[in-house]
């Protein structure tokens, strides 16, 4: 396939499935979002019916309100005059726009009925009054909240129909008095209601009760979705009608009806439309779009490309490297035809290289057969020369034999050089970093948790700052000098659980730079401070591992450095530690050893290497009692029956590793450290170094090094023997 037809390709396979994402994404969002409005659209509708329906509901409330707490009414109860139901209680008072009452009755607080009466309001007359029906009004669970002088109003089902009433309780015209009895108004919701609320709010509406088996299926299947949150159900009945379903309660809170309100879904249907419109506008753009693409790939790229072909094609054709393409233009083809024409010189060039190698090569093939050939050849010239110049006494015949013998010396010289010419001579660690700009690297890191942390827990941190001018660098690695200052002022921030204050500081000192970093927090008892930087040890039960501040003394250490802590409970913490500088060179007669003045201890040496062994022994047998053991098992034989200060333990040894000989020592006396001897280079996360309490790194480099670490190690060794009595 060409490129032409491969863009071409590309183009339209792009458009289309971009035009398939447009129209799927599309219809998901945008209909979704209109069928959104439609829905709420419908619940607004529906909130305008249930509104509608209060209001009805508290217009007969107002009215019975009115009518029973009036003396005439108070009176009447009691006397039940003629005169009450001539002037208030006729058929146009129940029938008039404002009370439309299919239903009015007066109950004396016995619930006896003093007055009742039911109006046909489609046939303008009353109607008789079922017993039942009398009964189901008067309950007590309708009727007997009134009498304590309270009003109810709502739905109440009855076998006739759904009842709007309001039940208000009969006083005097001062709303004073015992409560004599009970007025009730209230209209059926029926048909002819129901249809007056479709009018008002622009629905239609369908109604079933609540309990009824049997109703139309989709009220059937709606009905079991309504919960305690969603009172409002909405469900597209088709494209064009959109249904809300919703349950109007009885006086009692229990769903008494359930009402769906239909509603046209011009909205969704709109939004159809629209998406239509869209997308065939969409559709011709990218039309227009992709043919105007084409025709400018087609001028600027296709017909370049095509050109190109023909040129390069030409060029193969012609078998020629002299040959060039014609350069047009400063763009990619352009660039592109430098590089193939510099490519062709190259090649040209090699080409001639070839050849001229070839032919050096043929010719030396050549001279060294011709100097085969030339030298048997000589063979008979030079010796029967000589043997003429041994016997002839002419001289002009001796200068002519001298001419022949040194033709021939000149011959076999010229193919020996020949010979050269052509196939040659055939006889023949630590970075230094400022600390300075650690320490404000390592403020920024820590920053969210002695400063935000803080102030979110409304204890704030002040951090502060007391740096001397940058010295000249210390022998430490970065990364390293910046893990010691996160454990330090990760512990400074753990130290002040109501803020505080944390001092940085630096000043020169002694040849190097001294650090220090202090806090104002809760401080420590004084065995924490024997302990603080043992391996393990922390006073974090759920968040520590207790190795921090080991690994920390550890790393100083091993930097000739020096760390030491001061702090008392309440009165806070301060962690000084001392590097040299980088600058700060010694003299053999001034050279300071940083080794502690320590106890002779006991060293046990476990090394495969016995060379190893033997130098380690002899570095130490001047200060210590040394034992030297080849594999782990007779290390542990030989520690079961004596007692060590400090074991020194290669990593890599056959039958038990020295991190499984460091654990079971540790098992077998906890007080016993563990110093670490290997060649390899182990990551600081490597789990093998947690049995270990020091390590050193061979070849030894530094002598006084591990002179230090042992001294160290007894230190700690007598510590932990301390702490454990």
């Amino acid at each position: 396939m060409t490129i032409r037809r491969k863009t071409i390709s590309i183009i339209c396979l792009t458009f289309i499935v971009l035009i398939g994402l447009l129209y799927t994404i599309s219809r998901k969002v945008l209909l979704d979002s209109y069928a959104q409005l439609a829905e709420r659209s419908v619940k607004q509708n529906i909130k305008r019916f249930q509104n509608v329906l209060s209001e009805d509901i508290s217009s007969l409330s107002t009215n019975a309100y009115d009518l029973s707490a009036w003396d005439d009414t108070y009176a009447f109860i009691e006397d039940v005059n003629e005169e009450y139901l001539q002037s208030n209680l006729t058929n146009d008072t129940v029938d008039n726009d404002g009370l439309r009452l299919n239903l009015m009755l007066f109950t004396n607080v016995s619930r006896e009925i003093v007055y009742i009466k039911r109006y046909n309001l489609d046939e303008n007359h009353e109607v008789p009054i079922p017993p039942q029906m009398i009964e189901d009004l008067i309950a007590p669970e309708i009727i007997n909240p009134v009498f304590e002088n309270k009003f109810v109003n709502g739905i109440v089902l009855l076998p006739e129909g759904p009842l709007l009433i309001a039940i208000t309780p009969i006083v005097n015209s001062a709303r004073e008095g015992p409560v004599r009895g009970a007025l009730m108004m209230g209209r059926f919701l029926d048909r002819n209601e129901l249809n007056r609320f479709a009018e008002i709010t622009d629905l239609s509406l369908a109604m079933y009760s609540f309990d009824l088996e049997e109703m139309a299926p989709d009220f059937t299947a709606i009905k079991d979705s309504f919960t305690q949150e969603d009172q409002i159900i909405i469900q597209p009945i088709d494209d064009e009608t959109i249904a809300g379903y919703f349950i109007l309660k009885d006086i009692h809170g229990k769903p008494a009806l359930i009402l769906r309100a239909d509603m046209p879904n011009e909205i969704y249907m709109q939004g159809k439309t629209s998406i239509a419109y869209f997308f065939l506008f969409v559709l011709v753009t990218g039309l227009v779009m992709g043919v105007v693409i084409l025709l400018l790939l087609e001028k600027a790229i296709l017909n370049r490309i095509l050109g190109f072909s023909n040129c390069v094609k030409k060029i193969g054709d012609s078998k020629s490297l002299s040959s060039r393409i014609n350069i047009i233009g400063a763009d990619e083809f352009s660039q592109l035809g430098i590089t193939i024409n510099n490519m062709m010189a190259q090649l040209e060039n090699s080409e001639k290289e070839h050849v001229r190698t070839e032919r050096l090569r043929t010719l030396g093939e050549m001279t060294a057969g011709i100097n085969h050939n030339l030298n048997n050849i000589l063979v008979g010239m030079m010796v029967n020369s000589e043997l003429l110049m041994r016997k002839v006494n002419d001289p002009k015949l001796l200068g002519m034999v001298n001419q022949i013998r040194s033709s021939g010396l000149q011959a076999q010289d010229l193919i020996s050089r020949l010979q050269l010419t052509y196939l040659g001579d055939l006889t023949e660690k630590a970075d230094h970093s400022l600390i300075n700009s650690v320490i404000h690297e390592a403020v920024i890191a820590t920053q969210p948790k002695w400063k935000d942390e803080s102030e979110a827990r409304g204890h704030p941190i002040e951090l502060k700052l007391e740096l001397s001018e940058e010295s000249a660098p210390v022998p430490v690695s970065f990364s390293g000098l910046f893990n010691i200052l996160l454990n330090i002022l990760f512990n400074a921030v753990d130290a002040l659980p109501e803020g505080g204050q944390i001092t940085i500081t630096t000043t020169p000192l002694d040849g190097g730079v001294q650090l220090k970093i202090k806090d104002n927090g809760i401080g420590m008892d004084e065995e924490t401070m024997k302990r603080i930087f043992e391996p393990f040890f922390t006073t974090k039960k759920e968040l520590g591992t207790g190795l921090g501040l080991s690994t920390v003394y550890n790393t100083v250490v091993r930097w000739d450095g020096k760390i030491a802590v001061e702090s008392a409970l309440g009165k806070g913490t301060t962690f000084t530690i001392w590097f040299p500088t980088f600058n700060y060179e010694k003299t053999d007669t001034e050279k300071v050893i940083d080794v502690p003045d320590v106890r002779r201890g006991k060293i046990l040496i476990v090394d495969d290497q016995e060379v190893v062994g033997h130098l380690v022994t002899a570095l130490l047998s001047d200060r210590h009692d040394v034992t030297q053991v080849l594999n782990g098992k007779e290390a542990l034989l030989k520690f079961s029956g004596d007692d060590f200060d400090v074991t020194v333990i290669d990593l890599g040894m056959p039958g038990l590793p020295g991190d499984h000989v460091a654990r079971e020592i540790h098992r077998m006396n906890p007080s016993v450290t563990t110093v670490l001897i290997t060649g390899w280079q182990l990551p600081e996360g490597d789990t093998r170094l947690l049995e270990f309490d020091f390590r050193i790194q061979k070849p030894l480099n530094d002598i006084d090094e591990l002179q230090q670490v042992i001294a160290h190690a007894i230190q700690l060794c007598d510590q932990r023997r301390f702490s454990k009595n």
